[in-house]
């Protein structure tokens, strides 16, 4: 099985349809097998994802949305050993840190975010891809 981590921000691509994001985000999880891709948010990311979605997007059936979603992920669990690293890191970006520490800490493949330039620095682990680059890698961008 191959694990792929969905940073916060690909995840608001897709729930929120954001112009310009959405579309590889359809993508991806359209052409991927969850025989073979397993897909996964960190549990932090499930309470920004309501607060954002509620909030700031006011998606009326948000409960329903992330209800589907929560359904479609694995959930990847943390420590606060894990938590400590992220923070003792040289990420700038410690809520960065945590997501790649967490997804770490639970033997991903793949990293996908938006935001590839604050991980680049630091993580050598687990490459990071934006959808685009993954699609193009790994599936089709038509």
């Amino acid at each position: 099985m191959v694990k792929v981590f969905l940073d916060t921000d690909v995840s608001i691509d897709f729930l929120a349809f954001r112009q310009g994001y959405y579309e590889h985000m359809k993508k991806i999880l359209l052409r991927f097998d969850t025989s073979t891709y397993s897909f996964m948010i960190s549990e932090s990311s499930v309470s920004n994802l309501i607060y954002i979605l509620s909030n700031t997007y006011k998606i009326d059936n948000v409960n329903e949305l992330l209800i589907e979603w929560i359904e479609g992920c694995k959930i990847a669990s943390t420590a606060k050993s894990v938590i400590l690293k992220a923070l003792r890191s040289p990420f700038k970006d410690k809520e960065d840190a945590c997501q790649y520490f967490v997804a770490l800490h639970n033997d991903v493949d793949y990293f996908i975010t938006r935001n590839k330039k604050d991980y680049a620095p630091y993580a050598s682990i687990i490459p990071v891809y934006t959808p685009h680059e993954f699609l193009a890698l790994f599936g089709s961008d038509d």
